[in-house]
């Protein structure tokens, strides 16, 4: 996916910012690796995220602000689920460099980040573990702005929540959804894993990194 998403732009006009969070260690290492193959990625931990959405929400308002439209920006984040930032805590207050400075909570930003980025070329992708996850760190309501949606099988109540049909409920261990609300559309396709470690996966690897070189 992150390398079809690359593919469709020149190098100065996106800038793809990942963040994992997630602990499979097969998951961390092809991230890092895609990270030394195409040329305008940075790769981020966890304990980076709420400086990450620092800087992106700030160009969020920047943006909307003086209705400038520069350089699409994409924010990749894998295992939602284990961001404890987007845990919105009404007891606890964060601040700036300026420690007499309130500033907003890494909650917030992103809500902001969701509500207002796509008009602006930002765009946020997320893979959590299942539907409660999802609304636990970021609600119902954020939820809605996630147009297009893949799903693996899940119970009927998430499936209807997600997906506007019990449909999931049945996909079995090898396929997917595809579900975009503007379109109406829903399609079934067979998903893949992490490409495993071995000698095709780094052939393969080292002739994506060839072509963006020559682009």
């Amino acid at each position: 996916m992150l390398i079809s998403l690359a593919a469709q732009y020149k190098q100065n006009d996106v800038h793809i910012y990942i963040v994992n969070l997630s602990p499979d260690d097969e998951c961390v290492a092809m991230l890092d690796r895609l990270t030394t193959i195409l040329p305008y990625t940075q790769f981020f931990t966890g304990k980076n995220l709420s400086r990450l959405l620092d800087i992106i929400s700030t160009k969020v308002n920047e943006n909307v602000d003086m209705e400038n439209y520069h350089d699409s920006i994409y924010l990749v984040i894998f295992g939602l689920q284990k961001a404890r930032e987007l845990k919105e805590d009404d007891d606890f207050r964060y601040y700036s460099a300026d420690e007499n400075k309130p500033k907003v909570s890494p909650a917030k930003q992103f809500s902001n980040i969701l509500k207002e980025g796509p008009d602006i070329g930002i765009h946020t992708l997320l893979w959590c573990d299942g539907y409660n996850s999802l609304k636990n760190k970021i609600g119902r309501n954020l939820i809605q702005e996630f147009d297009m949606r893949v799903v693996l099988q899940m119970g009927t109540d998430d499936s209807n929540s997600l997906i506007d049909t019990r449909a999931a409920n049945k996909l079995g261990s090898y396929k997917a959804y595809y579900y975009s609300i503007n379109e109406n559309r829903l399609e079934k396709f067979q998903p893949y894993s992490i490409p495993i470690k071995d000698k095709d996966t780094d052939n393969w690897l080292n002739w994506v990194k060839l072509q963006f070189r020559k682009a």
